[in-house]
């Protein structure tokens, strides 16, 4: 048999409120907590994301400064110089010389030596520029023009640029240089991947790389 209900006492209800509310206060803190911890490894994670974006984008551009120095030395050089002038026997001295170009550090170049129409006199070994590439090296050597270009997609694209040589004495170009590379041998990590003129995608961040103004128009960034 079941003996009289007693009612707690008030001072039991007002403790156990204050457990709930504790509790309660306890838990909202613990989930507060958990949510700021979160963001902040969020934006940890995303500010050395950036960072090493960056430090890639730097590596990038210092090739592609590498390889377009290069190009200048060569374009300034007496024996490229000679070259164009020379109506046989500079096949002794020019090609061995473009094959000390064929590996600027650790990138290969395909490298073209041309008149000033931009018709080829000669090229470094097995590089091989198609009629899209010949037909816009002559256009823009006509023109005077230091041009650069992407050429293919994905794993294939290359980039092309153009070096003038010029006499001292004309302003005039009298032929050019033209180096071609693929976009993925100017990146050190294969992880990372170098586009040009790609739209900002908040799910793959990038990085803009701080090339020389000749490549400016191309917008060239590196993105995981």
């Amino acid at each position: 048999m079941k003996g009289p209900y007693t009612r707690p006492s008030l001072a039991t209800r007002i403790t156990a409120a204050a457990v709930l509310v504790a509790l309660g206060t306890v838990l909202l803190l613990g989930m507060g907590a958990a949510v700021l911890l979160h963001r902040q490894h969020v934006r940890a994670q995303e500010a050395i994301s950036m960072q090493l974006l960056s430090e890639q984008a730097r590596r990038v551009a210092d090739r592609l400064r590498a390889v377009q120095e290069r190009l200048q030395q060569a374009a300034a050089s007496s024996l490229i110089a000679t070259a164009l002038v020379d109506s046989s026997g500079k096949e002794l001295y020019l090609l061995p010389y473009l094959q000390q170009l064929g590996l600027i550090g650790r990138t290969p170049v395909a490298v073209l030596f041309t008149d000033f129409e931009g018709q080829p006199i000669a090229t470094t070994r097995e590089a091989d520029f198609d009629a899209a590439q010949l037909r816009w090296l002559a256009r823009e050597v006509a023109r005077g023009d230091a041009a650069v270009a992407i050429f293919g997609q994905g794993e294939q694209a290359e980039l092309a640029f153009i070096t003038l040589v010029r006499y001292a004495r004309t302003a005039s170009p009298e032929g050019a240089l033209v180096a071609r590379t693929r976009l993925a041998d100017l990146v050190p990590d294969g992880r990372y991947e170098l586009v040009a003129g790609a739209a900002a995608d908040p799910a793959r961040p990038a990085g803009d790389i701080p090339a020389a103004d000749q490549f400016q128009p191309l917008k060239l960034r590196v993105r995981l």
